[in-house]
């Protein structure tokens, strides 16, 4: 539902993502989460550890989360030829909210293991 992200994002929000990447505003919010969403159309977050500190000195709450991201590798084919295999991502978020909207994310996630587990899929050898 990106459709909904200016909701929930304040009008300045920055995302740092790998590759030293970053993208500003709610559109450009919206590209980072297109970008890891459309080769697995079908993905589905599952959230495994929420910590979350309110921190007055810097303005707002943080919040760390590590998730999980299941989805078939059959959308967007960033990644080579799609295979229409199944993709496990392991991620972590670090989000930084003023009221009630976030402000800033740092997203990591293990993009090498995505690359490995779509280059089996398809059989590849090593050179």
């Amino acid at each position: 539902m990106l459709h909904q992200v200016e909701q929930y994002v304040a009008r300045d929000v920055t995302s740092y993502l790998p590759r030293h990447r970053s993208f500003v505003r709610p559109d450009g919010y919206q590209r980072g989460l297109l970008e890891l969403l459309a080769p697995m159309p079908d993905a589905r977050f599952e959230v495994r550890e929420v910590v979350a500190h309110e921190d007055p000195a810097r303005g707002g709450v943080r919040v760390a989360l590590v998730w999980w991201l299941r989805g078939t590798y059959c959308g967007t084919p960033v990644h080579g030829p799609l295979t229409g295999s199944p993709v496990t991502v392991l991620g972590s978020s670090q989000f930084h909210l003023r009221d009630g909207r976030i402000v800033a994310e740092r997203r990591v996630y293990d993009e090498i293991a995505v690359l490995a587990q779509i280059a089996r899929a398809r059989g590849d050898e090593p050179a």
